[in-house]
This record gives structure tokens, sequence and C-alpha cells, in this order.
């Protein structure tokens, strides 16, 4: 018996906006140019192709790293590191780390765009089944913005953001540790997310079972049904929850 559905966040329940990220700079420049500015604020003055240059390769190795261990990095620690290089010292947690990290976030948050009809998709399964979320976010303080921006957060009973547990999906530690904060058996549940690797195959390794929300799904034999848009995921959910009544 399905007891909950648990979601990805952005590209499931948000959306970015492609009129906002199509710029001649590039959206990951633009917002890259946003710490430096900022940073610049606090009076930490470095050229700005070198601070980009270092920035960058920073970003690559911590991702790597993290594509490799699963473990989630930490976006204001990438920040501190990169000013680090060129004598500046502010730890991860100063206000000045997290100013500059608030300015590249408010770019992204600014780019983000929900379909009303999300609210009632939630709403209804709401009254049936227990709500959780779960997130790769590498500044978790941004996540909940966003949950806030939008009026989400009334909607889950558990949020899981991967910068706090540690891991990011598709580790099972993280699927494992939303499971546990409602006291869920993985067969209970139903994940739904856009991302075939995170998401489906993550929820997948454990034992949940999945809903793939794509257009145009390339790989789907993982995933227990797939969909093209969530207003039909009320009835997709149903479906697979007769399929596996006795």
């Amino acid at each position: 018996m399905i007891k909950a559905v648990l979601f990805d966040l952005v590209g499931t329940l948000i959306e970015e906006s492609s009129r906002i990220l199509s710029t001649e700079q590039g959206y990951y420049e633009l917002q890259v140019k946003a710490i430096h500015q900022s940073l610049e604020k606090d009076d930490i003055l470095v050229d700005w192709s070198s601070f980009k240059d270092r920035y960058g390769q920073i970003r690559n190795e911590q991702r790597e790293r993290a594509r490799k261990t699963l473990r989630e990095y930490d976006l204001c620690e990438r920040v501190s590191d990169t000013i680090r290089f060129f004598n500046y010292d502010a730890p991860p947690a100063s206000n000045v780390i997290r100013r500059a990290v608030d300015a590249y976030m408010k770019l992204f948050i600014d780019s983000l765009r929900i379909h009303s009809s999300t609210y009632d998709v939630l709403k209804a399964l709401a009254a049936e089944y227990r709500l959780g979320l779960v997130t790769n976010f590498a500044y978790s303080p941004g996540a909940y913005r966003i949950l806030d921006q939008f009026s989400l957060r009334p909607f889950f009973r558990a949020i899981v953001i991967s910068r706090e547990v540690g891991w990011m999906k598709p580790s099972k530690h993280i699927f494992d540790f939303a499971l546990s904060q409602r006291s869920i058996k993985p067969e209970e549940a139903i994940f739904i997310g856009d991302d075939y690797e995170a998401d489906i195959l993550g929820a997948n390794n454990v034992g949940m079972k999945t809903i793939y929300l794509c257009k145009n799904p390339v790989n789907r034999d993982k995933a227990d049904m797939v969909i093209e848009c969530l207003t039909t995921l009320p009835s997709a959910i149903k479906q697979l929850s007769h399929r596996l009544s006795p």
C-alpha cells in the first residue's frame, strides 16, 4: 500500500525560465559575476578574469569529487576557497561569503517558475498521502528560499536537502534518510523526478516505486511509470497503486 509520495524540486515541481537563462554571457557566468560583485562590495578585490578562472577550477574539482563519492559539496566553501587563493581569508560561514552566495542564488531563484496547476496536484495528493521532498542543493538556505517564495513548504511533512544530509541523489543514504523521517518503508513510497539517474535509479535502488517526469524519455526501463505532465500524476499514482494491489 502506498502511503507516501516524495518529489524532486527543480525540474519537477518548479521549472527554470528559458527566457531568463538565454543570455549572451551565459547564465552560469552571470551567477559567478554576481558573486564577484558582492565580494567587491566587501573590499575583496580580485581581477574578474582571474577570479572566474579560479572559481571554475574549484567548481570542477568539487563536482568531480561529488560525482565519484556522492558526497554533497558546499557552495560557500567553494567561494571561500576561491578567495583564499588570492590571499583573502573569509571562512565559509562568514557573512561575507554568505552574501556572495546569496547574490548567486538570487539570479537562479529569479529564473524559476511554477505552474498554478502544481498547487492543485499537491493539494489533491496531500489529502491522501504523506508528501516529502528530496532535493540536491549545495546551499540549503537557497532551497528553503525557493520553497517559501512559491509557498510550497506547508505541503511537505519531510524536507530533505542534500547539503544538510551530506549525501546527494542518487546515493542510497539520502533516500533512506528521507524515508526514516516519516517511518516509511521503501515499498510504501513513490518517488517522482525528472532526472533519470539521480531520481529514478536512486529511488529504485532503495526499493521505492518511481514515476519519471519526462516528455521524451531516452531511458525509461527502470521507471515504474513515465508521465509527460505533472497534472497526470494523481491518476498515474492510482494506476500504479492498483497494479501493486494483491
